[in-house]
C-alpha cells in the first residue's frame, strides 16, 4: 500500500526489537516499550500454542484466503504451508503496521520465504483511517470465497482497536 516503505527500512532503529529463545529453543520477537516492559509477539512458553489452537478451531476446508494481522517471525506461515499447497487458489495475506517488525522478518530466512512464495502477500498498512475503504474493496474481490482472519497474540492484546477494524 505504501511503495516507499522499502526506502525507509535501512534507516529504522530496531534496538527495542530483539529475538529471544524460550526453554524449548523457539525464537520469539520481543518488543521493549518505553517502560522497559517486555512484550512478546507469541506466547513465551510455546510460540506455536495459539496458532495451533486457532488452526484446530478454524474451518480451513472451506476457506480460500487467510488474513493475519502482524507478520511476527512468520510462524503462521510455517503451520499453513500444507494448506497453501493443497490448492493453488489458497492465499495468505499478512498485514503489518510496524516497519520495525517488517525489518526484523526481512533479516531472517523466513522473510525471504514469505516474499518469494507465490500465494503469500505482506501488506504494510500504516494508516488505519483507510482500512474501511480498503476492506470494503477487498471483500468485493473475494465475495464468493470464505475468508478467515486472525491476529498475532500481541496484536490482539495491544492493538485491539486496529484488530477490530480489520
Amino acid at each position: 500500500l505504501y511503495p516507499d516503505f522499502p526506502i525507509k527500512l535501512p534507516f529504522l532503529d530496531t534496538q527495542a526489537y530483539r529475538i529471544e529463545s524460550n526453554e524449548k529453543g523457539q525464537e520469539n520477537l520481543v518488543f521493549q516499550d518505553g517502560n522497559d516492559k517486555k512484550n512478546y509477539c507469541y506466547p513465551q512458553e510455546d510460540v506455536y500454542k495459539d496458532i495451533d489452537q486457532w488452526i484446530e478451531e478454524e474451518p480451513f476446508n472451506i476457506s480460500k484466503g487467510i488474513y493475519i494481522y502482524g507478520v511476527g517471525l512468520g510462524y503462521h506461515f510455517d503451520r499453513l504451508q500444507e494448506w497453501l499447497e493443497k490448492d493453488p487458489g489458497h492465499f495468505l495475506v499478512f498485514i503489518e503496521d510496524d516497519l520495525c517488525v517488517f525489518k526484523k522478518i526481512l533479516e531472517r530466512e523466513q522473510g525471504t520465504k514469505l516474499l518469494e512464495h507465490p500465494q503469500v502477500e505482506i501488506l504494510y498498512l500504516s494508516d488505519f483511517s483507510i482500512i474501511k475503504k480498503w476492506a470494503s474493496e477487498l471483500s468485493w474481490l473475494f465475495v464468493s470465497h470464505h475468508i478467515c482472519f486472525t491476529a498475532l497474540p500481541y496484536y490482539q492484546k495491544n492493538k485491539e482497536e486496529n484488530t477490530e477494524l480489520l
